[in-house]
């Protein structure tokens, strides 16, 4: 089974054999060192970044012609959820991967999204340690409600924000970035997704 189908069976209750526990050993919020932070900020105004974001948006648009790189970006669609997976290959280190995780949630930001949550969980499995971080956010209510139209109905933006970057024994593997909206009569319809995703190598 490929590594993606692995990935997709988990996120979408696939019949892989289930971790060894689902609970976490350690749980805590992510907090960068200074030494990190600076190289983040130096990693924005790279050639390094164009690269990475410019081949999310361009693997994302191939897609809808169904002409991803499926071994390396697969986009994720169901029901109300709409995101991608991307893989981390042997040209881009671990803390580029890091970065490029951080600074996805940096442009989602840009919509009028709030931090909600940035953790970090590890757990024991089977025949390693996996650490997930993860970026929750969600859209500013408060200042979306003021820009719904004379329906009443709330702004969502996107839905709801979900960013994981997934290591097996500390060593960065994939990514996924998910956006999850509501189907109520209280929520517009969604922005569409692909305007985030162009965002990125902006």
């Amino acid at each position: 089974m490929t590594f993606f189908k692995k990935v997709i069976n988990q996120v979408f209750g696939g019949k892989e054999d289930p971790p060894v526990s689902n609970e976490p050993v350690l749980q805590e919020t992510i907090k960068r060192p200074l030494g990190e932070i600076a190289a983040y900020e130096t990693w924005k105004t790279s050639a390094a970044k164009n690269y990475a974001t410019s081949f999310i948006v361009s693997q994302y648009r191939s897609a809808q012609n169904g002409e991803e790189n499926v071994s390396v970006f697969r986009v994720l669609n169901s029901g109300s959820s709409n995101g991608f997976l991307l893989r981390r290959v042997d040209d881009i280190s671990a803390i580029e991967f890091q970065h490029l995780f951080d600074y996805l949630k940096e442009k989602t930001l840009e919509f009028d999204y709030l931090p909600y949550m940035s953790d970090r969980r590890m757990f024991n499995r089977k025949d390693f340690v996996e650490t997930v971080e993860r970026h929750y956010l969600k859209p500013n209510w408060k200042s979306n409600t003021k820009a719904a139209n004379a329906t009443g109905k709330m702004y969502q933006i996107f839905g709801n924000i979900n960013i994981e970057l997934f290591k097996m024994n500390d060593e960065p593997t994939h990514l996924k970035f998910l956006a999850h909206h509501y189907v109520d009569h209280k929520y517009h319809e969604p922005e569409p997704f692909g305007e985030l995703v162009d965002s990125f190598a902006v």
